[in-house]
């Protein structure tokens, strides 16, 4: 009896900001209205079908989870339980979604997506035992303006031993990257998100922000030696050209908000008194939760790209930034006390996004190719990426 089986799938990523992600050695990636998983030395393997419109943003919470948004207005939850199949669809947006994150928070996980409706909608996903359960939390009203990203991560100081389940698991951040030219902060501890700080420098439109939470091994340089175990840095990279670094920590400071004044008095006095000197310092954002008081600050600002900074993320510990100039830069803190690149990564065309993971740098450009790179000692070789139309077929 004849059979028939697939040989090779050839697609391109589609040409969205936040339209590919990875985890360990598997990449997921917006293709059409599907989601492609390819190995890095291997080509496409499977195709996830559900979506009706484009897939604009895929996001792996975990090796075995993966999250994508659609044109449709829809998220879906792909779980990969021998085999990958759709467990959940996230509706309720009226427009496009364009940006989305997920975090597991105790024995769950909350998802946040961003569309082109002016709002930001919160999922809560909850497992007892063999029940599996998906509720619309909050709706949040974004105004005129448009989140281009968002992103979580449990608020500093949180343990991932200690804290997992317990009620300070649950405290967690929401940054959002806004054409409104500003980072704004949302935190959470039991119950809704509420904005707790907004962050300005960026003169553009602020296209993608990632977390990254401080480990001693990310923290022994001179450019880092200040950060604490536990504080959580977040770059934010705009159309300005630049990519900015925001150090959020746990602030010891008891002392009441009606202070305020005389503590700024005597900073000024401590500072004019002999023998003192008045140094510049980034404005401080305190900001107050049912977890604690945190404070958040400018840290860096990085200059390296010549046109809008597309996509900027953590991986592997380093910071990798994709911009319009089709340049994939990877950052880190050197002895001397700055940022610098260590390793500049050319494409054929304009790039919307790049990530790092254990096998290198996977890039992709506004024609909807793939670009892929491992670092290989103090090298980076390129290799065979996965290619294909990002258009409709006609002929064959």
């Amino acid at each position: 009896m004849a059979s028939a089986h697939s040989e090779l799938v050839a697609v391109a990523c589609n040409r969205t900001a936040h339209a590919l992600d990875t985890t360990h050695c598997v990449a997921a990636f917006g293709a059409g209205n599907y989601v492609a998983l390819y190995r890095p030395n291997n080509s496409v393997f499977a195709t996830l079908r559900g979506h009706t419109d484009r897939v604009n943003c895929v996001r792996f919470v975990s090796e075995h989870v993966l999250v994508s948004g659609s044109a449709d207005g829809t998220a879906r939850v792909w779980t990969n339980d021998d085999g990958w199949r759709c467990t959940h669809v996230l509706e309720g947006h009226e427009g496009p979604i364009v940006a989305l994150a997920s975090l597991h928070v105790g024995s769950g996980m909350v998802t946040v997506t961003a569309a082109t409706d002016g709002t930001m909608r919160v999922y809560e996903y909850e497992t007892a035992g063999e029940e599996e359960s998906v509720a619309a939390q909050q709706v949040i009203s974004v105004g005129a303006h448009t989140a281009l990203d968002v992103a979580l991560a449990h608020v500093p100081g949180f343990s991932s031993e200690s804290d997992a389940g317990s009620d300070a698991g649950s405290a967690i951040m929401l940054a959002t990257g806004s054409t409104d030219g500003r980072v704004h902060i949302y935190t959470r501890h039991t119950c809704e998100f509420t904005r707790a700080v907004s962050l300005e420098g960026h003169e553009d439109w602020v296209t993608s922000v990632s977390f990254q939470r401080v480990s001693s091994s990310l923290a022994n340089t001179s450019a880092t030696s200040h950060w604490r175990s536990g504080d959580v840095v977040l770059a934010s990279g705009s159309q300005d050209k630049h990519v900015r670094l925001w150090r959020i920590w746990r602030t010891q400071n008891t002392t009441v908000a009606g202070d305020a004044d005389r503590r700024a008095a005597q900073a000024l006095l401590d500072a004019s008194a002999p023998g003192s000197e008045l140094a510049l310092r980034p404005r401080e954002h305190e900001f107050t939760t049912q977890s604690g008081q945190f404070a958040a600050a400018s840290d860096a600002v990085l200059e390296g790209h010549e046109a809008w900074v597309h996509s900027v993320s953590w991986g592997c510990g380093e910071l990798v930034t994709a911009g319009a100039d089709g340049v994939t830069l990877v950052w880190a803190g050197d002895e001397e006390g700055v940022w610098a690149t260590r390793a500049r990564l050319g494409a054929d065309a304009g790039l919307l996004g790049a990530r790092m993971g254990d096998v290198g740098v996977v890039a992709w450009s506004i024609n909807g190719s793939l670009h892929a790179w491992t670092h290989e000692g103090d090298a980076w070789t390129p290799r065979a990426a996965p290619t294909g139309h990002f258009g409709a077929v006609r002929d064959a």
